[in-house]
């Protein structure tokens, strides 16, 4: 199991718990907008894990998705008007992100 495998596995771990299963499951994120004002922000670690592992597996997905066209694009097997097309569906792929 790599380093990523490990991380996707503590979070979803850290996801399938109930808030109330954690002494103090809950924390304050300061954020400052573009203005310089300041505000704070209650967060929920489980809610967190669960995001960010779900934005693991569509970054994977995705990725799957690209890497068939990128060998392609490495081996030159692509003609001028393959290449545009590839740009194109690269593009929209990284619009789902």
């Amino acid at each position: 199991m790599n380093s990523t495998e490990h991380l996707k596995y503590q979070l979803e771990t850290l996801a399938s718990y109930e808030p109330s299963d954690l002494d103090y499951p809950e924390f304050d994120v300061a954020y400052e907008d573009e203005n310089g004002f300041e505000g704070f922000h209650t967060v929920c670690c489980t809610e967190i894990a669960k995001r960010a592992v779900e934005r693991i597996y569509k970054l994977e997905s995705i990725l799957a998705q690209v890497k068939p066209y990128l060998v392609a694009a490495e081996s030159g097997s692509m003609s001028r008007n393959n290449s545009e097309a590839l740009a194109g569906e690269l593009l929209e792929l990284t619009e789902k992100l």
